[in-house]
């Protein structure tokens, strides 16, 4: 099932990740991999249909069990999934880890010459891996800004400079308000579900705030000592001393940690920049501020 690197992939590197919203393209596709897989026994095991002869041998999958068990578990599934009836990321996303729940590798064992076909046999975790594989290649190749992980469940991965940043753990503070509020914009920043990504940067500027009197209550003596913490060149601590500055800005100007009227809301394209700015922001900070810095 799993699909090697196309040839521009090889030679001219694999594009970014820049979608968070399934469009028809992706939709179809998804649909394909979904029926490919039904129809190529990927979940015989867990919807099987068994030989008339020899009634624990699994020979087919169950078409009706596998639509039955999708529209109740995915109500907007009333219908079979359709390629031209895109149901939105959502529907997509739980579609995928549907498949991966029930999903296992077949192969065929004795052939029953009486009614022609294969007694199969099955592999989970094989069958997970390479239906994780294809999906991923989809995600790539379509360049959302997903993927399927090894316990099943779909998530965001951000832009390539978010995924930079947040390739490694921050250490903890030992300061409840701040390790709390990194580990829920985190969460918040890779959920698949807009209106989680929308409240991402709140927790953040919840720390760039807290971070600013960790050393001192006085907040431009915190600052003062933060910086020179961070960085010991002055040149350097002045880039740092305007970031910051900029950031706050940001915070008051901006519908993030403030709501009044006169703070303006943040637009969806804007979120990943800013995650990125903050949470660098926030990580030379934490790492400033850790226990033995």
């Amino acid at each position: 099932m799993p699909e090697s690197q196309f040839f521009t992939d090889r030679e001219y590197g694999i594009a970014p990740p820049l979608y968070d919203e399934v469009a028809d393209e992706a939709w179809s596709a998804i649909v394909a991999a979904f029926d490919h897989a039904k129809a190529n026994q990927w979940l015989a095991k867990s919807f099987p249909t068994f030989c008339d002869e020899h009634q624990a041998a699994v020979v087919g999958t169950n078409h009706r069990g596998v639509f039955a068990l999708l529209a109740a578990q995915i109500p907007k599934f009333q219908d079979r999934p359709q390629s031209d009836t895109n149901l939105g990321t959502g529907a997509a996303m739980d579609l995928i880890e549907f498949v991966w729940r029930y999903v296992s590798k077949p192969t065929q064992l004795k052939y029953h010459e009486w009614f022609s076909h294969y007694h199969l046999g099955h592999d989970v975790n094989v069958g997970r891996q390479e239906w994780a594989a294809v999906v991923n290649q989809l995600f790539q190749r379509q360049q959302l800004a997903f993927q399927l992980r090894p316990d099943g469940q779909v998530r965001r991965v951000g832009s390539p400079a978010a995924q930079l940043v947040l390739s490694s753990q921050l250490p903890l503070v030992g300061d409840a308000q701040i390790d709390d509020k990194i580990r829920l914009a985190r969460e918040r920043f890779l959920s698949p579900r807009p209106t989680d990504r929308a409240t991402c940067l709140e927790p953040l500027w919840d720390v760039l705030e807290r971070v600013k009197t960790r050393l001192d209550s006085d907040t431009k003596r915190g600052i003062s000592l933060l910086i020179s913490r961070m960085a010991s060149d002055p040149g350097s601590q002045d880039l740092l001393d305007k970031e910051l500055r900029s950031l706050t800005d940001i915070g008051n100007n901006y519908q993030i940690r403030h709501f009044a009227e006169r703070a303006k809301p943040v637009e969806a394209v804007m979120i990943d920049n800013l995650f990125v700015r903050g949470y660098s922001m926030a990580g030379m900070a934490i790492k400033a501020l850790a226990p033995g810095a």
